[in-house]
């Protein structure tokens, strides 16, 4: 009876992941060879693995042997005094100069090389367990190269993580991330990586970064951990990762959706949790003024595990509540074919008291 081979989950994801690599023709590992065995899968990443501890290895060794033996230097000459050193002429020893230098070249290959076969692995990590059909587009090699020469120069574990997530998600959509998303990444100081996470807690539907009405903004900043107030926004505005801000924004307008049971409701989404909205007046909008992502925000929303702000939302809510919504906070179900479940629910009420405040951005414009 003929053996019949199983696939694991990320088996198609992957080989089109190490199918890229091999194209590029370069690199320590390669699991590729692996990939076309049967129950590959372990024993590839392990190869690559083993490959980048070895390659540590390696170079730790070279750091640590002395640039030269005593005995050799570039300038002859003892220099025990200022007088003996005089009469002494310079000589420069090419040979030294070269062992030198091969040296560092070595070091800094073999460095470059084990920091992108750490984004790889990290890339293969997130792809694993992905049974999604590769798309009919492959990633470049030009795009691969560019990827290669911005991973190469990180060593920091989380960055790594960051440029094996970029290649993960280019693997699963080419054209995911353009050459200027991988430009701003490679530029991206560590306070401005923070504030775009820190943004990415308080994006509504992917896309949206609500602030509350011109007459009635959210809750006072204090009262809402790491909500970003103008000063932060103005600078994501100038990064190119937030647009509407210098112009005060945008209105939702969007009337309710009309379920089969004859509800009318509003779903406003941050990841897994959300806020449900039901009213019933089939017309009524939620009139909330927000900000915009950039395709380059949106790019970004990839690249991070969002951790909802549940404060921010809350305030959201009291403040729709107030607007005479009934208003439950929920956790969000995301299905396969696009649609939406929600269950856990909490009521969310409304405030007994208003205290009218002015919003950041002014009377938002509508789109």
């Amino acid at each position: 009876m003929k053996e019949v081979r199983m696939a694991w989950p990320g088996e198609k994801l992957l080989i089109r992941l190490w199918d890229t690599v091999e194209k590029s023709g370069v690199g320590l590992a390669q699991p590729w060879q692996l990939a076309r065995v049967a129950k590959a899968e372990a024993a590839a990443v392990g190869h690559r693995m083993v490959v980048i501890a070895a390659a540590e290895q390696r170079i730790a060794f070279l750091r640590n042997r002395s640039a030269a033996p005593p005995q050799e230097t570039m300038l002859l000459g003892n220099g025990e005094s200022k007088s003996e050193l005089d009469k002494v002429e310079p000589s420069f020893d090419f040979d030294l100069f070269s062992r030198q230098v091969t040296k560092a070249q070595t070091l800094e290959y073999l460095q470059k090389e084990v920091n992108i076969e750490k984004a790889i692995a990290h890339a293969e990590s997130v792809l694993q367990n992905d049974s999604s059909e590769p798309p009919n587009l492959e990633v470049g090699p030009d795009w691969f190269f560019r990827w290669r020469d911005s991973a190469s120069g990180v060593s920091s574990e989380s960055l790594q993580q960051l440029w094996g997530n970029v290649l993960a998600g280019e693997i699963r959509s080419p054209g995911s991330f353009t050459y200027r998303t991988l430009d701003f990444l490679r530029s991206l100081s560590q306070d401005e990586a923070k504030l775009i996470e820190a943004l990415t807690c308080t994006v509504i539907e992917r896309i949206r970064i609500i602030y509350g009405k011109s007459w009635q903004p959210l809750a006072e900043p204090e009262k809402i951990p790491n909500q970003l107030g103008p000063p932060e926004l103005a600078l994501l505005e100038e990064l190119g990762v937030v647009g509407g801000f210098s112009s005060m924004g945008y209105i939702d307008q969007a009337e309710p959706f009309h379920t089969t049971d004859g509800r009318n409701i509003h779903l406003l989404t941050c990841a897994n949790r959300g806020l449900l909205l039901t009213t019933d007046d089939p017309k009524k909008v939620t009139g909330l003024g927000f900000y915009r992502l950039t395709k380059l925000g949106e790019s970004l929303m990839q690249l991070v595990r969002v951790v909802p702000n549940e404060a921010y939302l809350w305030s959201l809510g009291e403040l729709l509540a107030r607007d005479g919504f009934k208003v439950e906070l929920v956790d969000v179900i995301h299905n396969s074919n696009g649609t939406r479940n929600v269950k856990n629910s909490v009521p969310v009420p409304s405030p007994v008291s208003v205290t009218p405040q002015t919003s950041y951005g002014g009377d938002p414009l509508v789109p």
